[in-house]
């Protein structure tokens, strides 16, 4: 691979080639499934939302999108939950999530993805939704 701005793709941590985005400079985006969230319904956008529990990692971290469906429908359409990282910089690592655990709450302000790992707790606000 050639050399680009932000350099040679890392090798730690088990990351390939195939991991890095150099146009980008940032790693791709990591799929997990916190089963947790299956099923979990949010009211947003004039909809209720059903999560499937599948999220991606994205943007070093600082973002997660929760696939979800609108189930009161025959056709329910599919579309992403943004979820956006509320204290940098204590995002998780998309190059090396380890043990993940999830859950949906529901604040005063809205709704938070609650992202547990073996350290520390990282909290996301829903703040956005977009086509699947």
């Amino acid at each position: 691979m050639a050399n680009t701005s932000c350099g040679e793709p890392p090798t730690a941590n088990n990351l390939t080639a195939n991991d890095y985005t150099p146009r980008s400079c940032a790693y791709r985006m990591v799929e997990q499934h916190f089963p947790a969230l299956e099923g979990e319904r949010v009211q947003y956008s004039g909809d209720t939302w059903e999560l499937t529990g599948k999220i991606d990692i994205k943007q070093n971290g600082d973002l997660i999108h929760a696939t979800a469906h609108t189930p009161d429908r025959v056709r329910g359409s599919t579309s992403l939950l943004g979820f956006t990282l509320e204290n940098s910089p204590a995002s998780l690592n998309p190059g090396n999530p380890g043990e993940l655990t999830g859950e949906l709450e529901q604040t005063d302000a809205g709704y938070e993805l609650v992202v547990h790992r073996p350290h520390g707790t990282t909290r996301y606000k829903l703040n956005n939704l977009r086509s699947a």
